[in-house]
């Protein structure tokens, strides 16, 4: 059995991590921003495999966490899903409501109204519960944080931007 930072890995193959969780730890980010397992055992396998870059579909809800937005939540998944659709296809940006809804309302089997509820209730829990350094860093060039909330295009939109920034594209 091999260890790595208190956490006891009791079986690794390529496919599969089995550990012993320890007690007091979280499985995955919260507000409390204590340190979780999710997190040490992805830096366990980057360290172990020498993986450089995380996909996008990872760190887009690694910044949904961070803005405080619960990923046992409809809403998580219809904008992880939103935001990774539109950055990988830009021009979905212009047309959140006419093909983003839609597209979402097929691949989870539920109304449009649902799906934009759900992202827009998502969006104001996270805003309201979440890490308001991270808000007021990601959105303080369109959102005065303590008036308003971002809409879902606009919230949608800043985080592709966001990421095409990290990722070196400049172009939509």
């Amino acid at each position: 059995m091999e260890k790595y930072q208190n956490i006891n890995i009791l079986f690794e193959d390529n496919h599969l991590l089995v550990v012993h969780k320890p007690a007091n730890m979280p499985v995955c980010l919260d507000s409390s921003n204590d340190i979780d397992l999710l997190s040490k055992l992805k830096e366990y396998i980057k360290e172990k495999y020498n993986y450089k870059k995380i996909s996008v579909y990872d760190k887009v809800a690694e910044m949904l966490k961070k803005l405080g937005i619960a990923p046992d939540k409809n809403g998580f998944h219809y904008l992880r899903k939103a935001i990774y659709e539109c950055y990988m296809e830009p021009s979905l940006l212009t047309s959140i409501t006419k093909e983003i809804y839609p597209m979402l309302a097929e691949s989870f089997s539920k109304k449009e109204s649902c799906i934009e509820r759900s992202i827009r209730s998502a969006i104001e829990t996270g805003w309201d519960r979440g890490n308001y350094e991270y808000s007021n860093e990601l959105f303080q060039s369109c959102v005065d944080y303590y008036k308003t909330k971002p809409t879902n295009g606009e919230f949608i939109a800043i985080i592709v931007d966001k990421i095409m920034m990290e990722e070196g594209k400049t172009s939509y």
